[in-house]
C-alpha cells in the first residue's frame, strides 16, 4: 500500500501493487550464462475479479469502467497487446476521458496508444467554469480532504504529508486549525462537518507509517469547530485485523458516522458517543459492488448511503445491509465510475468528483423518486487545466469548493515525497 491513501483508489491500491509485480525472473543458473527468462506476473485477485465481472456482463453499465481498469492492470504488467485491445474497444464506444501517458507509461511510445490518446483527447468535453478561490501557502501540504462550516463560511483542508488541518476564512486568511500530529493525528484523508454538533470529523489513515512513528492513531477524530480542540476520537479496533484503508466519511442526521474502507470494500460505522468503529453488516456478496469504496454520502434520515466505487456508485441500506448499483443512463460514457468525493447536493442530486479515469471532471446525477436510478448525468466541469488529481469538495453558498491539485502523484512507490515540482495547492470555486 502506498503512503498516499487519497490517490485515486484504483491507482493507489491496484496499479501501485501491479507495478511492483510487473515481471518475475526465474532463478539464475549457478554457472552463469544467458539472462534469466522473464515470466508473466500472476494476475492479482482484484484484476481477476474485474475480469470475471466483465465476462459475466460485457454490455452492462459498468463494462467500460471495467475495461479501462483492466487496461491499466495489463499495461502495468507489461501485457501491452491486452491493454491495447481493451483501450481499442473503449475507443469504439466513444471513450471521452483523455488517456494519459502517466497512467500508461509502458505504452507511452506505442503508436497505437498514441493514436488512441489523440482521439480520446479530441472527444473530451471542454467545460472549465471554476475559478480560483484560494491558493494555500505550503507546496508540500498534499491536501486530500476539504469541508465547509455553513455557519461561518470557513473551509478546512486536511494534509496527508503534514498530518494537520488548516482553516481558510471567507476573506482568504489561512490559519492552523489542528497542529501536525495533534493527539496522534495521522495523514488526514476525509473531512466532514457535523453542523448540528459543531464538530469537524477527520479520517486519520496512517497507512504504512514508519516504525519511528508508532503513536499515530488509526480511526476518526472530531474537533470542535469553535475551538479546534479534540471533541471525540473513534478507534479502528485491532480486533478487526490488518489490511484496512479508511478513506472518506459522512454523518447522518442522528450523528452516526460512516466511513469507507477502500482496501476491504467495506463500510465501518460508529453511533453517537461510541469509541470504536464496527463493520457494517452487509448482505452476502455485497463487497463485490463496493470494491475500492471511496467517497460516501448519507441521506439525512440515515436510510441510505451512496458509495463511490471504481466502477460506479453503490446504494447501501444500512439497516438491512442490502447493496445495489445505482443505475445510470447507458449513453453516458464511464457512468459514475471512478468518483472520489461524492456529495448529496439535494435529496435527488448527487455530485461526484470523477478522477478514476485519469483526466478528471465534476458530474451531477439527478435521481428518480426511488433514489436508485440516475435519470440524468451532466458534466459540470471537464478539461480544467488546473486539475492535478482533484480529490474532494465541499458544497457551500451555491458552489462546490474543490481541491484542484492534490499532487498525490508526487509520492513514489516507497512513499517518499518528491518535492521538486510541487506547486501551491489551489482551491477552486465551481458555481452550482
Amino acid at each position: 500500500m502506498m503512503r498516499s491513501p487519497g490517490l485515486t483508489i484504483f491507482l493507489a491500491l491496484v496499479v501501485g501493487s501491479a507495478c511492483a509485480r510487473t515481471e518475475v525472473s526465474e532463478p539464475r543458473a549457478s554457472s552463469g550464462g544467458a539472462e534469466p527468462k522473464k515470466t508473466a506476473a500472476p494476475r492479482s485477485e482484484s484484476e481477476s475479479a474485474f475480469a470475471a465481472d466483465l465476462a459475466a456482463d460485457p454490455t452492462g453499465g459498468s463494462a467500460d469502467s471495467l475495461r479501462f481498469y483492466l487496461a491499466l492492470y495489463a499495461a502495468a504488467a507489461g501485457r501491452s497487446d491486452e491493454a491495447l485491445a481493451h483501450l481499442a474497444e473503449l475507443d469504439a464506444h466513444g471513450w471521452n476521458f483523455p488517456l494519459l501517458e502517466v497512467d500508461f507509461p509502458k505504452l507511452a511510445k506505442n503508436p497505437e496508444f498514441q493514436a488512441l490518446a489523440v482521439r480520446s483527447r479530441a472527444r473530451e468535453p471542454k467545460l472549465a467554469k471554476s475559478t480560483i478561490a484560494f491558493t494555500l501557502r505550503e507546496k508540500d501540504l498534499i491536501p486530500e480532504g476539504i469541508a465547509a462550516d455553513p455557519a461561518t463560511g470557513r473551509l478546512f483542508v486536511g494534509s496527508i504529508e503534514k498530518r494537520k488541518i488548516v482553516a481558510i476564512s471567507p476573506d482568504g486568511k489561512e490559519s492552523s486549525f489542528v497542529p501536525s500530529g495533534a493527539a496522534g493525528l495521522g495523514p488526514v484523508v476525509g473531512l466532514r462537518v457535523d453542523a448540528a454538533r459543531g464538530w469537524l470529523w477527520a479520517v486519520s489513515e496512517p497507512g504504512d507509517r514508519p516504525k519511528s512513528d508508532p503513536g499515530t492513531f488509526h480511526g476518526l477524530y472530531a474537533f470542535s469547530l469553535a475551538k479546534g480542540s479534540l471533541a471525540a476520537r473513534v478507534e479502528l479496533p485491532r480486533s478487526l485485523g490488518k489490511g484496512h484503508l479508511l478513506n472518506d466519511l459522512c454523518v447522518d442526521g442522528a450523528g452516526g458516522v460512516y466511513v469507507t474502507d477502500s482496501a476491504t470494500g467495506g463500510i465501518l460505522h460508529a453511533a453517537p458517543k461510541e469509541k470504536r468503529l464496527t463493520e457494517l453488516a452487509l448482505a452476502p456478496g455485497a463487497t463485490r459492488l463496493l470494491r475500492f469504496a471511496n467517497g460516501i454520502a448519507c441521506a439525512a434520515d440515515g436510510s441510505r448511503l451512496y458509495v463511490a466505487t471504481a466502477t460506479g456508485v453503490a446504494v447501501v441500506d444500512p439497516k438491512t445491509g442490502a447493496v445495489r448499483r445505482l443505475t445510470t443512463p447507458p449513453e453516458v460514457i464511464g457512468g459514475l465510475g471512478g468518483c472520489d468525493g461524492l456529495y448529496l447536493e439535494a435529496p435527488d442530486r448527487l455530485l461526484g468528483i470523477q478522477n478514476g479515469y485519469g483526466a478528471a471532471r465534476v458530474v451531477r446525477a439527478t435521481l428518480d423518486r426511488s433514489g436508485l436510478v440516475a435519470e440524468r448525468i451532466e458534466i459540470l466541469e471537464s478539461g480544467q487545466p488546473l486539475y492535478e488529481i482533484p480529490t474532494t469538495g465541499a458544497i457551500h453558498n451555491g458552489a462546490l469548493f474543490l481541491i484542484a491539485n492534490s499532487q498525490i502523484r508526487s509520492y513514489g512507490t516507497a512513499g517518499n515525497l518528491d518535492r521538486r515540482k510541487l506547486r501551491r495547492p489551489v482551491i477552486l470555486r465551481l458555481p452550482l
